[in-house]
Formats: C-alpha cells, sequence, structure tokens
C-alpha cells in the first residue's frame, strides 16, 4: 500500500484592503426649497392644492421602503455634516422631532408617546425652549412669515390658507418634513407633495 501525504497551502492569508469611504462634509450654509425644485411665483398667495391629510393613506409597506429609508439617509447627513445648526431653536426642534420618528399618529395628542400634526410642532419647539400654541393656525401666525423660496431647516410649513391652516410639518431641508400624517401611521419623513404652503419661522 502506498501512502498518500496531503500537502497544506500553509502560505499567510493576506487580509483584503477595503478603501476607505470618502465622506463629504461641506454643505450650503441655508437649504432654501428652490434649490430642489421650482416654486411657483404664486405660492405664497394660492390655496393648497393638496389633498387634506385626513384623506391621505401612506401604506405601511411604502412608507418602510420610502419613508424609513429617508429617515435614515436624513440622521445620518444630520449627524455627520452637520448641516444643521443647533444655535437657533427651528434647528433644535427639529432635533427633537427626529427623535420622535416611528411613534403614532394620536388625534388630539402632543406627546410624548403619540402626535398630530400640530402637537409634535408644540412638543419639538418646547423641547427647543419657546412656547407655541396648540393649533396649526394659531401657530402660524406666532410665527415670522418666510417666502417659500427661502425655507430653511427647522422652518414650519403650513398647509391650507392663513384663514383655516389644516396641517402643519417641519421642514427637513432638500423637499423633505418631518410629519406627523394622519391617523394609521407615525411620525416619518416624508417629501414636500405641493409647493402651495405657507412658511414660519420661529425666532
Amino acid at each position: 500500500m502506498f501512502r498518500h501525504a496531503l500537502q497544506v497551502d500553509r502560505r499567510p492569508s493576506v487580509p483584503r484592503r477595503i478603501a476607505p469611504s470618502r465622506a463629504v462634509h461641506a454643505c450650503a450654509p441655508s437649504d432654501p426649497i428652490s434649490a430642489t425644485a421650482p416654486v411657483p411665483s404664486a405660492a405664497l398667495t394660492a390655496t393648497s392644492a393638496a389633498e387634506p391629510a385626513s384623506t391621505r393613506r401612506i401604506p405601511a409597506k411604502r412608507w418602510f421602503s420610502t419613508g424609513l429609508v429617508s429617515a435614515l439617509a436624513l440622521a445620518v447627513t444630520l449627524a455627520f455634516t452637520g448641516c444643521v445648526p443647533s444655535h437657533n431653536p427651528g434647528a433644535r426642534a427639529l432635533n427633537v422631532a427626529m427623535t420622535q420618528l416611528g411613534k403614532p399618529y394620536i388625534a388630539g395628542a402632543a406627546g410624548p408617546y403619540g402626535y398630530d400634526c400640530s402637537g409634535l410642532v408644540q412638543y419639538s419647539f418646547a423641547r427647543a425652549g419657546r412656547s407655541l400654541p396648540r393649533v396649526a393656525t394659531a401657530q402660524y401666525y406666532a410665527t415670522q412669515h418666510i417666502p417659500v423660496s427661502g425655507a430653511r431647516p427647522g422652518d414650519l410649513i403650513f398647509f391650507g390658507t392663513p384663514a383655516f391652516l389644516y396641517h402643519v410639518a417641519i421642514y427637513a431641508g432638500n423637499g423633505n418634513i418631518v410629519v406627523a400624517p394622519h391617523t394609521g401611521t407615525v411620525i416619518q419623513v416624508e417629501r414636500l407633495w405641493t409647493w402651495s404652503v405657507y412658511v414660519g419661522r420661529v425666532r
């Protein structure tokens, strides 16, 4: 009989070298909505053509595939680029609102376990050191009114008419808003779906 010796390759393995990713840490000093999409010239005077929030329905699968990805991307941007300074109340309120993602929409609630749209705004700004009224229309008249083209992260986005503003959200930059949409959804990041809005800034 013949003995067959197994030859084992004893050369030391060489770990793969992975090139480090190139992170970009530069951002513009402001983030006007006009940088992401054209804004109609009559945006500040036209009545909102948006479908009322109470009738909009966002399927859970769609939110998971789009809203969650947007939220994660926005969180990474806020954490690593420093594009949202903390020296103004709007920026601080936006940071607070981002920590509430995933909590349920509850009509009439103002936190901390659930919110409606104006409740989320009131809670976020209270934690940022600013007191706001409870409902959207009153919140609008408690802010400095800003042209749509001048909106920056932390500003408030109002839907409706000055006489009756039925919905409000916090602008997060790059055409995104942090919002409590309607019953059956959660606090989430959405794309701004209309430019017929009003913008308010909390000083």
